[in-house]
């Protein structure tokens, strides 16, 4: 009976350490899958939001469409299948502009924006998920 209960003992013993063994790596997982999900957009989009901002150091004011920074700044606006939408909009004095990027390809829906300015509303601030790669602001939907 002694070697049944040990057996007992010792199998559970492995199914709880297979188990957490199991939660741990699939946290690790859909960590990692975020984050590659998200380098990835910023990675494709940084020279978007570079080309913008050359475009005004340049000229000193802001683009008035993306279109404005192609071929010059960059050979063309970046299509991704993570982004569901690319949005620009440039503050009616043409000193600011904001890039954002909608993408449903996360739970909850991110907006990805670098505005020129980096300023951000009170609202926006309580919206924000993270900051990535001091440019970029993650806000949910």
């Amino acid at each position: 009976m002694a070697s049944r209960a040990k057996k007992i003992i010792v199998s559970t013993v492995a199914v709880t350490v297979l188990a957490v063994i199991g939660f741990v790596a699939s946290s690790v997982y859909i960590a990692w899958h975020k984050f590659a999900i998200e380098d990835h957009i910023h990675g494709v989009f940084h020279s978007v939001a570079i080309g913008l901002d050359e475009f005004q150091k340049e000229t000193g004011s802001a683009a008035r469409e993306l279109s404005d920074i192609t071929p010059k700044y960059i050979s063309e606006i970046p299509n991704l299948d993570l982004v569901d939408k690319i949005g620009y909009t440039r503050s009616p004095d043409g000193q600011n502009w904001e890039l954002s990027l909608y993408s449903t390809a996360l739970n909850p829906p991110r907006y990805y924006v670098v505005r020129s300015n980096q300023k951000y509303t009170e609202s926006d601030e309580k919206k924000v998920i993270l900051r990535y790669h001091s440019i970029w602001t993650v806000l949910k939907e």
